[in-house]
């Protein structure tokens, strides 16, 4: 690299000094602490890196959003005392076999076709430790239940129908698409509006008719700009 970018070498050990003050001024700092973590080999995939920075990026909790989170951290304690030896410890596991569901919804996916699904999930993201037959079970029976009730319907769009609202009624579909009833939703304005095909400035008011509707609950309210690194947070009610 000196040699392909001779005119960098100095910029280079300006930042490798820069590096160094960090450590030695803030021991405890947390990106450093990921990075050590990396070298020495605690984290051995892309995939575990990522759920680590994750955590590091994520907004910190308040109000609603930390009554929520403290009432999952309840129902996943209850779970693993429920399951037992069934209980699913791996997250990214859990993660790409609720996506899974998402993608087998509206297919008429029989059950080979979903445990064939599991069995490829448990290849690519449980390479660590073998799942036991309870676990492999118990993973299959989450795919099938998340499918069930992203094919549940109700009757929420009667209502949206009657306001004559195409935008309000294709985002409320697309949401029923692609979150289950309980789930949290953060996405930027910008986002959402990629998400539902309207445009950016309708948004907001697209969102209050759907809380006025029961339909969702704002659980944190974001903060406006591309540095504050907050979004809203929504979670879906019914």
């Amino acid at each position: 690299m000196y040699w392909t970018y001779p005119d960098y070498e100095q910029s280079y050990r300006l930042w490798q000094d820069h590096f160094a003050d960090e450590t030695k001024s803030k021991p405890k700092n947390i990106k450093q602490k990921l990075y050590l973590r990396i070298i020495n080999r605690e984290l051995t995939s892309l995939d575990s890196v990522y759920v680590e920075l994750r955590k590091l990026t994520k907004p910190k909790e308040r109000g609603k959003s930390l009554k929520y989170v403290k009432q999952k951290t309840a129902q996943r304690s209850f779970a693993k005392e429920r399951d037992g030896t069934a209980f699913l410890e791996n997250d990214i596991l859990i993660s790409h076999a609720k996506y899974t569901a998402q993608e087998l919804a509206f297919t008429n996916a029989t059950q080979e076709k979903i445990s064939a699904k599991a069995q490829d999930l448990v290849r690519k993201h449980n390479t660590h430790d073998d799942l036991n037959e309870d676990q492999k079970r118990n993973l299959i029976d989450l795919i099938k239940r998340r499918i069930n009730k992203f094919e549940a319907m109700d009757h929420v769009e009667a209502s949206i129908i009657r306001k004559r609202d195409k935008n309000l009624l294709f985002l409320w579909v697309s949401i029923k698409r692609h979150y289950l009833v309980g789930e949290t939703m953060v996405k930027s304005q910008t986002e959402w509006s990629q998400f539902a095909g309207c445009r950016n400035a309708i948004i907001p008011e697209l969102f209050k008719d759907l809380i006025k509707l029961g339909v969702i609950q704002q659980i944190q309210k974001g903060k406006q700009g591309s540095t504050s690194g907050r979004a809203s947070s929504y979670r879906r009610v019914i």
